[in-house]
């Protein structure tokens, strides 16, 4: 098991989004899907393994842009 593999089982096994939420009266509650916490986890890695002050600038640069976007807006 490599240590990217070791760190994404170990942030989405203890993580609080992956149990199952109540039922409620709408429904049953829906918690985070594994797989969208397994990207932020691999987007986290991507980012230690690959850090750079450009990389930074980079990331400083598209940050107004994501925040006018509001497709996953909730």
């Amino acid at each position: 098991m490599t240590m990217r593999s070791t760190a994404i089982s170990r942030a989405t096994a203890s993580s609080p989004h992956n149990r199952l939420g109540r039922r409620s009266t709408a429904g049953a509650a829906r918690p985070t899907p594994r797989r969208k916490i397994q990207k932020r986890v691999e987007h986290d890695l991507y980012y230690i393994e690959n850090w750079s002050v450009l990389f930074d600038l980079y990331i400083l640069a598209k940050t107004p842009l994501a925040l006018a976007k509001t497709e996953n807006a909730y």
